[in-house]
């Protein structure tokens, strides 16, 4: 597979990034040959830059509806104790009227007693079905970087030479590249994959050969189990706030549940009680809001999920 394999990369910076990334040399090879590969189909396919340009549209649509799905179970919440202040403010009123007519009228105290008690215990018992009706959590808006991402060597690329120098080869790939690549356009989730590759938020935002081939190793080296949890969790936390909360959760069983173009996603009622029980039964957090990383190591402790966690980037 890998023999005979010509490269615009000297042997100084294949032996840099051998040891960057752990790979054998012509793994690294192979990895050039298909990244080449990749931006030049890329730069001579409209359509396929037309593809990229519209799922990257799509991507804020998918944001802006799961909120508007927080946005209507807040006003829910809101309506929801409105009628229960109204309720109470009812119940007072007659409570109120019903004590007047006990002291001008003794002869008819049992009676008003009576239904007095007969419309508390009504009101009560419809408050108390009120306040049993679940409620969602807010979204959180705390941002923070994650302190575990790769930092770009400025001095990487200096002892890389070419050995072709009448060749304008390049030594970057854009988000719109990588996301027109094979394996990385079929998956549902692609757009958290550019995130792992630690591209900027636009479509020509780019990273150097160099941070490509330490990011593919992430995922596709073995023997660091804890590095690949980091990354699945990473894939899984779209506000970046170092937690899984409930909003992120919508966004990922949304996006998972897409099968190319056939919409195969389940009910938004049945969506829900998935992830509060989720929540209920992992999460560690006294209110069960979120998950924490310790929460998703816990639970994948016991499951091989680093083995499939890969993607084919040399097939193209």
């Amino acid at each position: 597979m890998f023999r005979d394999i010509k490269t615009d990369l000297d042997e100084e910076y294949v032996e840099e990034l051998r040891m960057k990334t752990n790979f054998k040399r012509k793994e690294i090879l192979a990895y050039r040959r298909s990244f080449l590969l990749h931006i030049a189909s890329f730069q001579k396919s409209p359509e396929k830059q037309a593809k990229v340009a519209e799922s990257f549209a799509g991507k804020d649509g998918e944001k802006e509806k799961v909120d508007k799905d927080g946005e209507a179970e807040d006003d829910a919440k809101k309506e929801e104790g409105e009628e229960k202040e109204n309720e109470k403010e009812k119940f007072d009123d007659i409570a109120s009227v019903s004590g007047k007519s006990d002291k001008s009228d003794e002869s008819s105290k049992s009676d008003k007693s009576d239904k007095s008690d007969k419309g508390s215990k009504s009101n009560s018992s419809s408050d108390g079905d009120k306040t049993k009706e679940k409620e969602g959590d807010k979204k959180s808006a705390k941002v923070n970087p994650d302190p575990s991402g790769y930092v770009p060597n400025p001095d990487a690329s200096k002892s890389m030479k070419l050995i072709y120098p009448e060749e304008d080869f390049p030594m970057e790939i854009s988000r719109a590249e990588f996301l027109s690549i094979k394996c990385v356009d079929m998956n549902p989730l692609k757009h958290r994959l550019a995130e792992c590759f630690e591209f900027g938020p636009e479509l020509n935002d780019s990273i150097s050969f160099t941070d490509y081939m330490v990011h593919s190793a992430a995922f596709n080296r073995g023997g660091n189990r804890e590095a690949k949890l980091k990354l699945a969790f990473k894939i899984q936390d779209f506000d970046g706030d170092e937690k899984i909360n409930k909003d992120d959760l919508k966004r990922y069983y949304d996006a998972i549940a897409k099968n190319g173009n056939i919409d195969t996603a389940i009910a938004k009622k049945d969506r829900n009680e998935i992830i509060s029980k989720i929540l209920s039964e992992v999460s560690s957090d006294p209110k069960k809001k979120f998950l924490s990383f310790e929460d998703f190591q816990r639970v994948l402790s016991s499951s091989d999920f680093d083995s499939n966690l890969k993607i084919d980037l040399i097939t193209t």
